[in-house]
This record gives structure tokens, sequence and C-alpha cells, in this order.
């Protein structure tokens, strides 16, 4: 099983020191309707139709960050949690060139008015 959680500290002050963040960044694989651990047996064991990768600013509290951008791909009816995984490592690498794409462009945030759906389990 592959596990690819991303963690981008975005400093772009010109006079920056190790305890200057702007935003700290994570990059989830999984959607907004599965935070926290066991993402793609959740889906899988739901029967759901797409999975995908989230770039939420990072809390305190596990997977409740403002999210700043969800990346999508279809589950079709014979994919195993091995072949989501896959197809989530390509998704999180897509969701990561777009975020950081935007974010050094427009010197801010990229716009996502997704929520997570629950709580994350942990």
């Amino acid at each position: 099983m592959i596990y690819n959680i991303i963690h981008i500290t975005v400093d772009n002050s010109k006079n920056s020191s190790w305890w200057t963040r702007k935003w700290n960044i994570n990059f989830y694989p999984g959607p907004s309707e599965y935070p926290g651990i066991g993402c793609f047996n959740f889906a899988l064991y739901n029967s759901a139709s797409c999975f995908g990768a989230t770039a939420h600013l990072m809390e305190e509290k596990v997977d409740s960050g403002k999210i700043i951008g969800v990346n999508r791909f279809k589950i079709w009816g014979n994919e195993n949690v091995r072949f989501i995984s896959k197809k989530t490592c390509i998704s999180h690498l897509q969701l990561y060139k777009q975020t950081m794409k935007y974010v050094f462009i427009n010197n801010s945030l990229p716009k996502c008015d997704e929520t997570w759906i629950k709580n994350a389990l942990i």
C-alpha cells in the first residue's frame, strides 16, 4: 500500500528565517469525503464512484484545515486498494503542480469552495 502525504511549507518573505512561515500546506491522499486514516478502504467499502487528493492548510486537528484544492478521478468497479493508491499518487502530483504554480505566480493560495464532509478518523 502506498501512502503519499506531502507537507510543504511556503515561505516567500525576503527576510525569512526558519520560524517565519506563510503557509503550511498538506497534500492529503484522499478527497474531502474521507479525512483521516483508512481513506482508500472506506471509499471501496462505500462503493465510491470517485476518489482523489486534497490540498489543505495544516491545523492542529488532523485533516481539518481550509481546503485549497481537490483533484478527483473515477473509481471503476474492479479496482482495489493498491490500484486506487497508485492513481492517488498521480492525482497527488497533479494537484501539487497546480497548487504550487498558483502560489508562486499569484503569491496567494488558490480558492476552493470544498469543505471537509466529516471529522477525520485518527
